[in-house]
């Protein structure tokens, strides 16, 4: 999932929410250069990540909201607005640097000040819990799976190294896409004309999806099957099409509408079939939507810039529920209650906003400052040759 850009690494343009340039900038900003924060693709956040939580959390909190076909039906494929963020990461980077020149070390320093910090925090909210489990399952052999766990999770690779386990804030495992995307962002963008990125993305989404489709439900081993959902380059494709959705002719777009149908029909009866198109259609429509819509209301604006924490946040609180409350094998929360699970929302949703605010904003903006201080002092410092 993207997060948007800072003021600080785009030379002191303003931020707020998606990239804001409000002063000129050094450089050629080209036709894609986003004049002012876009607001429902803010909003369009929370939605997606409300609709992983809503996948994680109902039927364990409320196990009868699996009876409601409809309600049923729009929780069990929840899990696809990961890919959604995954898009959106694309289609945001895109149009915040290209065509513009950009130096690499900023590039990685900015997305790390923007997607680190809260991760981080949420890692060690989950640590009691994680380290309770571990000891709980593996007794004796505990610290030495702790340590394991903490060396992959810490870089962000556990979704390379899926036989570690879904231990230790489980969202965390779309960063270590997100890491790898950010890795490769600089050396695709570029060159997205040259290798015709559209088509490469689409073609690479319908043979993933025919793959996967047909290996899941014929693949017993768990880690394997984690490693079908994990894996970065299986969800290359959504970020792939977020970049090439910058700039689409009509004809492209018409093929996008026609597989955004396909997908949608497909995803009923296949659920590992991720609607890729679709997601690219709603980031142009929420893109040109008006100003003057609930998209851009200050209630979902705020929950849109609160969304990063909010994702990654649900995981512990609700093992802290499950802690307190009625649990199964693990510490996540099982039970029957309504009044608990909607408790809980509002937990979660008054703690990422909190979040955002003391944590979130503060740590991006120190680290961004520090680095750009540094940068400062390594353009002004003194030849040691004229000394």
């Amino acid at each position: 999932m993207d997060y948007p850009i800072c003021e600080e690494e785009l030379n002191g343009a303003q931020y707020n929410g998606y990239l804001i340039l409000a002063r000129p900038m050094v450089g050629n900003m080209g036709p894609h250069a986003v004049t002012s924060e876009i607001l429902p693709l803010t909003s369009s956040r929370f939605i997606a990540a409300f609709a992983v939580i809503l996948y994680h959390t109902a039927f364990p909190f409320v196990p009868g909201l699996s009876a409601v076909p409809m309600f049923s039906a729009i929780v069990e494929h929840g899990n696809s607005a990961v890919d959604f963020f995954f898009a959106l990461s694309g289609y945001i980077l895109t149009l915040t640097y290209s065509p513009r020149t950009y130096d690499k070390t900023s590039f990685f320093v900015a997305r790390f000040a923007r997607v680190y910090p809260v991760y981080a925090f949420a890692l060690l909210v989950d640590l009691p819990f994680f380290i309770f489990f571990r000891h709980s399952r593996d007794g004796a052999d505990a610290w030495s799976r702790i340590a394991v766990t903490v060396a992959a999770y810490i870089p962000l690779l556990q979704a390379w190294l899926v036989m570690i386990g879904k231990v230790w804030c489980l969202p965390g495992w779309s960063l270590s896409c997100e890491a790898f995307f950010y890795a490769v962002f600089p050396f695709i963008e570029p060159r997205r004309k040259q290798i015709s990125l559209f088509e490469f993305s689409v073609l690479s989404w319908i043979m993933i999806s025919i793959a996967v489709s047909y290996a899941s439900p014929r693949i017993d081993n768990p880690n394997i099957r984690l490693m079908l959902s994990w894996n970065p380059l299986l969800h290359l494709p959504s970020f792939l099409l977020g970049i090439a959705c910058v700039e689409l002719t009509e004809a492209r777009k018409r093929m996008l509408w026609l597989l955004g149908s396909v997908s949608f029909i497909a995803m009923w009866f296949s659920p590992s079939v991720q609607p890729i198109p679709l997601f690219g259609l709603a980031i142009l429509a929420l893109h040109g939507l008006s100003t003057g819509t609930i998209m851009s209301s200050r209630l979902m604006v705020l929950l849109g810039r609160a969304s990063y924490a909010m994702y990654l946040l649900h995981w512990p609180i609700w093992r802290l529920f499950g802690f307190f409350g009625h649990r199964e094998h693990e510490l996540e929360y099982r039970g029957d209650s309504p009044a608990l699970w909607i408790c809980y929302l509002v937990t979660v949703i008054l703690a990422s906003i909190a979040v955002h605010h003391w944590v979130e904003n503060p740590a991006r903006q120190f680290i961004t400052t520090y680095w750009k201080q540094r940068q400062l002092k390594t353009a002004f410092a003194p030849d040691p040759g004229t000394r």
